[in-house]
């Protein structure tokens, strides 16, 4: 089974022929060219990340500001 994004897995009591249709249907509910680039764990990764090197950087640029203005 491939991993479809946010889309709810198949339901458990459904016989294999209907679990192999049901996956087999559900990319055409994503969209012709659509493509699955990161998994939620990946992404929550890279918003830590982005949080974290915006805190630094406004950090950094306070500093900055302080030691222009003569403020130390």
């Amino acid at each position: 089974m491939g991993y479809y994004g946010r889309m709810p897995p198949p339901r458990g009591d459904l016989p294999p022929a209907e679990r192999k249709k049901v996956l087999d249907e559900m990319p055409s509910y994503l969209g012709k060219d659509a493509m699955i680039i990161c998994n939620e764990r990946q992404l929550l990764a890279v918003y830590a990340i982005a949080l974290f090197a915006a805190v630094v950087s406004l950090v950094i640029l306070n500093a900055a500001v302080d030691c222009l203005s003569g403020a130390y």
